[in-house]
Order: C-alpha cells, then sequence, then structure tokens
C-alpha cells in the first residue's frame, strides 16, 4: 500500500524529502498505516496464544507475501534466486510449526 501510495504521488524524491507535500494523507498511504496497526494487533494476538517458537517463523512468511504481491501488483521482477528464498522460508516455517 505504501509502495502504490508513494507510486501515484508522481514524485520521485527520496529520504525525508519524499515525506511532505501531502503524501501523507494519500488514501493508499493511509491504509498502508491501517494496515500496520492491524499486523501489530494480530502479532500480539498471535503471541498470546502460540509459543515464540511457531509465531516467528510465521511471521517470516510476510516477506515471502511481499515479494509475491509485488511481482504481481507492481510488475517487479522475481528472480530464481528469490523464488529459491520463497521457497526456503515457506518451508522453514512449515517445518516449525510441526
Amino acid at each position: 500500500m505504501f509502495k502504490a501510495g508513494v507510486s501515484a504521488s508522481g514524485r520521485r524524491r527520496r529520504g525525508a524529502n519524499a515525506v511532505d507535500g501531502g503524501l501523507t494523507f494519500r488514501p493508499w498511504i493511509g491504509l498502508g498505516v491501517v494496515a500496520y496497526l492491524a499486523e501489530i494487533i494480530a502479532w500480539v494476538a498471535a503471541l498470546s496464544s502460540l509459543p515464540l517458537s511457531h509465531a516467528f517463523p510465521i511471521l517470516t512468511l510476510s516477506y515471502a507475501g511481499v515479494a509475491i504481491g509485488s511481482w504481481f501488483l507492481f510488475d517487479e521482477k522475481l528472480r530464481a534466486r528469490a523464488v529459491f528464498g520463497i521457497a526456503l522460508l515457506t518451508a522453514g516455517a512449515v517445518l516449525a510449526a510441526m
């Protein structure tokens, strides 16, 4: 959501200079903040019901989700090394959950 908000701004500035001119009030940016808040609530709920040794490996799946989402939504390239890493993360999370 943050990527979509920044891309929709039409600006190519980086760093602290990118967060001005109403960029923080764009709908996608606001939705990204709401998603982060939901993620924090879900993480606290997971920690209250799962051992950390199970919850933390599941959290690593978010990296895989971001990579796949960026490929699907923003047409970013997924190289063979990234696909292999996603497979390793997924296998590790499955093994840790057993």
